[in-house]
């Protein structure tokens, strides 16, 4: 495969408090494939895409602003990389995402608290899933994907030492159109797309401690993240339950230029899956998340 592309934007400050936002992205892809032995394959394909946005951004005062975006997403297509006798196409279109946002945003004039709410809904034509059984999945268009949701992040310092950070997501992302080239008979209408979970969490919090003059600053920090169901199947009937992940880290911030970092990561050894299909003779099967990992880093800045 051979990818170009060329986008660009701008930023048009149209008043004090009015930004206006356009941008434009071009994608040219040319995609050749070759098989010899039972599946026969000598092609060619090219694919082309204009991406368009368009965003806007109004300062109600000093500390409050709200926006707007509409934009656009293309995936070009190409040959499926599993080549099997099974496969009933060999080929898959492109992908075209369409996007709506809207949301505002708080800063506090001395900067103790951020904050942002935004609510988005798009819908993707021609949706690329790996379809099939699987030893023999390959990438077709599987029809309209639609997700729709409301993001929440915020920021807060309550004194110069103790940060603390936090968002919440809720999500719905179904198949609004179902398409299974494998089985045409079948219908997946309503049903959620996997790896989409519904709603996810984040809470984290760190506080700096001042040591003696030219030894910087100790700061501790622990995070708390939660990531909800999903499902690995379109058939959803394979997928994970919602887990809770903690991590903890101490960082000796020396200057502004050297950073040195340790951490531990999944404390409590949580189990959880990230990947799982069903196979006809051992059944369910799952790979598994990292467990408790230690670490650390040293960062400098030049």
């Amino acid at each position: 495969m051979d990818s170009y592309a060329i986008f660009g934007d701008l930023a048009w400050h149209a008043t004090d408090r009015l930004d206006i936002s356009p941008g434009l992205r071009f994608d040219y892809e040319k995609a050749r494939a070759r098989a010899d032995g039972a599946v026969t394959i000598a092609g060619e394909r090219s694919f082309g895409g204009v991406s368009p946005k368009l965003g806007a951004s109004y300062a109600l005062d000093d500390e409050w602003r709200v926006h707007g975006l509409f934009s656009t997403g293309y995936k070009a297509g190409g040959f499926t990389r599993n080549v099997t006798p099974e496969n009933i196409a060999f080929t898959y279109d492109p992908q075209n995402t369409y996007n709506g946002e809207t949301g505002i945003k708080y800063r506090a004039l001395d900067g103790s608290l951020e904050a942002s709410l935004s609510a988005y809904y798009n819908v993707t034509k021609d949706y690329q899933l790996f379809v099939g059984d699987v030893y023999l999945k390959y990438l077709q268009n599987a029809g309209e994907v639609t997700a729709k949701g409301i993001n929440l992040a915020f920021r807060a310092n309550p004194t110069e030492r103790l940060g603390i950070a936090g968002g919440l997501g809720l999500n719905r992302t179904t198949f609004t159109k179902y398409e299974n080239s494998v089985n045409p008979g079948i219908d997946y209408t309503g049903n959620r797309v996997p790896y989409a979970p519904e709603f996810t969490a984040n809470l984290a919090l760190d506080y700096a401690f001042d040591l003696a003059e030219g030894w910087g600053q100790l700061i501790p920090r622990a995070g708390m993240t939660y990531a909800g169901s999903v499902f690995f199947d379109e058939t959803n009937t394979i997928g994970q339950k919602g887990f809770f992940l903690v991590d903890l880290g101490l960082s000796w911030k020396v200057s502004e230029q050297v950073v040195a970092d340790v951490f531990v990561n999944n404390v409590f050894d949580e189990t959880y899956a990230v990947y799982g299909f069903t196979e006809a003779t051992y059944g369910n099967l799952y790979q598994l998340g990292t467990g408790r990992a230690f670490g650390g880093r040293v960062s400098f800045k030049f």
